[in-house]
């Protein structure tokens, strides 16, 4: 069980300062700004606990496993990549059931649409807040079964991974550090 400090630990600064959100909670629903401030923060030795924190994040959001429902619609088997249709001036369409395994990648081309990696890093390529950035993450969370609501602990849950029985504290175990 996880401690209230570890998962209800609020974001202390930066745009989410005083909106009671989690880091965890951020990851999935704005996962362009933790990609943003790890990056930011990689290599200032002021904040070198905060990076290293945001460093496991990040880690962790790369690593979602995938809805064992997700199928390839061609062949059923798991897709590696996600199909975008559209562009900015009019907006994209993005669907769980236009996903694609490696080999059935050649399909989708013909209908003018761009093959995307199924994972939070491509919901980051669209402005958060947009309805571009809701579709894709609706989308993200049937293909990477998040969570519907994500409460401060739902969210740590997807994030955090469970002890295994032969430790207790896993060596990536994500903590809440603060500055």
């Amino acid at each position: 069980m996880p401690s209230q400090e570890t998962w209800r630990r609020a974001a202390t600064f930066g745009k989410y300062r005083g909106t009671k959100k989690t880091w965890y909670q951020i990851a999935l629903s704005d996962p362009g700004y933790v990609y943003w401030m790890e990056a930011k923060l990689r290599n200032d030795p002021e904040w070198a606990s905060m990076a290293r924190f945001l460093d496991r994040l990040v880690s962790a959001m790369d690593a979602l496993p995938l809805s064992s429902s997700a199928r390839c619609a061609v062949c059923g088997q798991p897709p590696t990549v996600m199909s975008i249709a559209g562009n900015a001036r009019v907006g994209y369409s993005v669907s769980p059931q236009y996903v694609y395994c490696a080999e059935h990648t050649d399909c989708i081309l013909a209908h003018n649409a761009t093959l995307y990696p199924i994972g939070l890093r491509t919901a980051a390529e669209f402005r958060h807040g947009s309805t571009d950035h809701g579709q894709v993450m609706r989308t993200l969370k049937v293909l990477l079964d998040l969570p519907e609501r994500l409460t401060a602990r739902a969210a740590w849950e997807c994030l955090e991974p469970a002890p295994t029985p032969s430790t207790t504290t896993p060596s990536h175990k994500l903590v809440a550090l603060s500055r």
